[in-house]
């Protein structure tokens, strides 16, 4: 077996964040990871948003006042950036701006995120955290 090396914890904290290690596509009981936090455009106000991620894809449920649901299946994952395609959103004017766009989610920890929801419409981006 490989010696641990300096790298290894990223690795680590990227497969716990994503929920993508072994465990989680094996096991059928498995918990989803949740992250909740607020996405900003330009200006204060935000959208408050939870993010459940799953091996290979992610639901993330957009709150009031621009109520919807995105899917999107991964991409492109490593320990630094996943990206994350939008898959044709189900209602919610929201979500409807951001058909053919992306979801960019970069770990800064196993408890944090940030997440850029883009498309040529509209760029939203957050912090996100682990709901406990």
């Amino acid at each position: 077996m490989k010696a641990l090396t300096g790298s290894t914890p990223v690795y680590v904290m990227a497969a716990l964040v994503l929920g993508i290690g072994a465990n989680a596509q094996g096991a059928p009981h498995t918990s989803h990871t949740v992250f909740g936090g607020t996405l900003h455009a330009s200006g204060p106000r935000g959208v408050y948003a939870d993010i459940q991620f799953e091996p290979h894809r992610l639901i993330a449920h957009v709150h009031e006042a621009h109520v919807c649901v995105l899917h999107a299946h991964l991409v492109h994952g490593d320990p630094h950036v996943s990206r994350y395609t939008i898959e044709p959103p189900r209602g919610g004017r929201f979500c409807d701006e951001l058909v053919d766009g992306e979801i960019v989610i970069r770990p800064r920890s196993p408890n944090e995120v940030i997440a850029e929801f883009r498309s040529a419409r509209m760029d939203w981006s957050g912090r996100f955290h682990r709901h406990r």
